[in-house]
């Protein structure tokens, strides 16, 4: 919601921690642990069960609570506070309840670790560069961090999680190419993005200059509103956008935005995406729907667009 300097400034405080290299050296060792230790869980447990309690909501709860320093005991509590703040069917005054509930938490966590003097996570992190004469973030520009980490960096890799497996069980061919041809495997999470975009609202953008857009008019300072999945099936930009395919070239897609502002957490959500769902069909290959597919809850209402449960037999 800022532009530069103020962005790129705020940016600069955190890419560190989220670059290839850094997702793939410090991060990569423990997801491939608590994913195993799930499908574990999944093996030993009964036939038929929800995907999205079983693996899309902990995976990335647990992996956002890692690099931020967030106990995981916590998880329901800033789940539920994250559902409310981004589910456009409830009222604004539940919306913000659950936006408040996630700033009373951080501002709590980041008295808490002061105290304590802990030093692990992105959170600690950004108190030592909150503190002293020279500080970088004001206490509530640290607070606003936090939360929007918090937040965004577990709701949307889960809704990504569970419409990307329901995506694959209903895809056989294509499910079958990543299995047999490893190497695929980031080609489909990013035709995954293009082909689900699953951001439902659209990314607000300013204009900096008059223009003519598609014949439309638009002035400076105008707000536009970018259909992320309409640009993503664009068929100017896409042979056969409606199809998912494993093997398609292409330059881009807008699935984490685009320019400066593109999502910060990437790499994350694509080390988490690339991870599970190999190794998911790999150890249950005849995975299957327990449910016909129409009966499938779906997620209308959040800001990203996934599934509410996701019922499967192994």
């Amino acid at each position: 919601m800022m532009d530069e300097p103020e962005h790129g400034a705020y940016r600069r405080l955190l890419t560190a921690r989220f670059t290839p290299k850094s997702v793939q050296n410090k991060l990569q060792p423990y997801l491939d642990k608590i994913v195993d230790e799930h499908l574990d869980a999944i093996a030993a447990g009964p036939e038929t069960f929800d995907f999205v309690q079983a693996m899309a909501l902990p995976i990335p709860c647990l992996v956002i609570c890692e690099l931020l320093g967030v106990p995981y005991e916590d998880r329901d509590g800033f789940h539920d506070a994250t559902v409310d703040l981004m589910d456009m069917a409830k009222s604004r005054e539940e919306r913000d309840r659950g936006a408040h509930w996630l700033i009373d938490y951080i501002t709590s966590l980041v008295a808490d670790k002061r105290r304590t003097g802990a030093r692990d996570g992105i959170l600690a992190e950004l108190i030592h560069k909150s503190d002293g004469d020279d500080a970088a973030l004001t206490e509530k520009q640290l607070i606003g961090l936090g939360v929007l980490l918090l937040f965004a960096g577990h709701d949307t890799t889960a809704a990504m999680m569970g419409l990307s497996t329901l995506t694959l069980l209903t895809h056989h061919e294509q499910r079958e190419q990543m299995l047999a041809h490893p190497e695929k495997t980031g080609t489909m999470v990013e035709e995954l993005m293009r082909y689900l975009t699953i951001v439902q609202f659209g990314l607000g953008r300013v204009a900096k200059e008059d223009l003519e857009l598609a014949g439309a008019q638009v002035k400076k300072g105008d707000l536009v509103v970018v259909a992320m999945n309409a640009a993503n099936r664009d068929p100017r930009a896409f042979q056969d956008p409606d199809t998912l395919d494993i093997d398609r070239k292409m330059a881009r897609h807008m699935g984490f935005g685009y320019g400066v502002h593109a999502c910060l957490g990437q790499n994350v959500a694509r080390a988490e995406l690339r991870t599970v769902l190999p190794k998911l069909f790999q150890r249950f290959p005849n995975l299957r729907l327990a449910t016909p597919l129409e009966e499938v809850p779906m997620d209308f209402t959040g800001t990203n667009y996934g599934v509410r449960k996701l019922m499967v037999t192994r």
